[in-house]
């Protein structure tokens, strides 16, 4: 199956988490951040650089052609919610500055197909 991407430009609030939002990406397509089982759809969420309350964020997932459409709305609706109550009952906030589509780079598959399997 082949390897998308999605890119956001988040502005988290003083205190959230910068792992927050890929917390948030795991949550809705797995259900939960901690899981046992292998995913349905793989993926893996980088923040590619943080200057200070500003993340850049890159989200690769796998998906069939025939989900492709469902899993975007996920990490659109995920992001774009904007929040997520984390283990220790904090609730870490961001707001979306832009997100979309992006290509794959080169070297990124290998990627997400390790972290699927942790």
């Amino acid at each position: 199956m082949p390897v998308h991407a999605h890119e956001a430009v988040l502005e988290l609030e003083t205190e959230a988490d910068a792992a927050a939002p890929g917390a948030a990406v795991t949550v809705e397509l797995c259900g939960h951040w901690q899981h046992e089982e292998t995913c349905r759809w793989p993926h893996r969420t980088e923040v590619v650089s943080q200057v200070g309350r500003v993340l850049s964020v890159r989200i690769l997932y796998v998906a069939p052609p025939s989900e492709l459409e469902e899993v975007r709305s996920r990490v659109v609706a995920s992001l774009n919610r904007g929040e997520l109550t984390g283990p220790d009952g904090d609730v870490h906030r961001w707001r979306v500055r832009r997100e979309g589509v992006s290509c794959p780079l080169e070297g990124e598959e290998p990627l997400v197909k390790e972290s699927s399997r942790r």
